[in-house]
């Protein structure tokens, strides 16, 4: 499976960064249906096709996801959505 890992440095306390990843899931299940849950300080995600999760850490966003082998020829314009929608929300 086609992997995207992404960090992300920021200087929001963790309760905003937690906000900001909430938004971010938010637009994400109404846009394509990723459905997402926490487990402390990290948010898996996952729909037909894609899984991963997003951590948390002081000062640090870090993302993986999972595409399937249908999903490959589209992990250049996700990776891409995602480094914008990181650098929108945890911009410095």
């Amino acid at each position: 499976m086609p992997k995207i890992k992404m960090d992300r440095s920021h200087g929001l306390s963790m309760e905003d960064a937690r906000s900001k990843v909430e938004n971010l899931a938010a637009d994400l299940e109404t846009r394509y249906g990723i459905k997402s849950n926490w487990s402390g300080n990290k948010m898996n995600f996952k729909r037909t096709g894609v899984k991963g999760h997003v951590e948390l850490a002081d000062g640090k966003v870090s993302v993986l996801v999972d595409l399937s082998m249908m999903l490959a020829p589209l992990k250049g314009k996700v990776e891409a959505r995602l480094k914008q929608n990181l650098e929108e929300e945890f911009a410095c």
